[in-house]
């Protein structure tokens, strides 16, 4: 006699499509192309909870890529203009925000980690996202 198995999908896909930020070279890309395709793949899912976890995974990666990569080029562009114009407090400025990357950096690694865990049975909403996807 044979069973047959359902598996139902949850949203830890989504979720860990987070990690494709540790991808050498190519993860500050992976991380603003993955989630969207992701997200437009989940929307005929007839699943409302992987629905729903692919939409906020989505807005987060893309809250987070936006930040961290702002940040890191304002930095860069400070620091630069430090060295262009002779400005010493814009370079002190730059270094600043490069050292604000890092922890920021680990809170997204940490928010994609719970995010994963959590959302096999319920949705997992982070506090701090943009809503790109609604």
């Amino acid at each position: 006699m044979s069973q047959q198995v359902v598996v139902q999908g949850d949203g830890r896909l989504y979720w860990a499509a987070g990690f494709a930020t540790c991808v050498p070279f190519i993860g500050g890309l992976a991380i603003l192309i993955l989630p969207i395709i992701l997200a437009e793949k989940s929307r005929n899912d007839p699943n409302p909870l992987v629905r729903e976890n692919a939409k906020t995974a989505a807005n987060w990666h893309l809250t987070a890529a936006l930040v961290i990569g702002g940040i890191a080029i304002t930095s860069y562009l400070l620091a630069a203009a430090s060295f262009i114009f002779l400005v010493e407090d814009l370079f002190s400025v730059g270094v600043v925000g490069l050292i604000l990357v890092y922890p920021l950096v680990g809170i997204h690694f940490v928010v994609t980690i719970i995010g994963t865990v959590r959302s096999g049975d319920r949705i997992f909403r982070p506090r701090f996202s943009i809503r790109f996807f609604r």
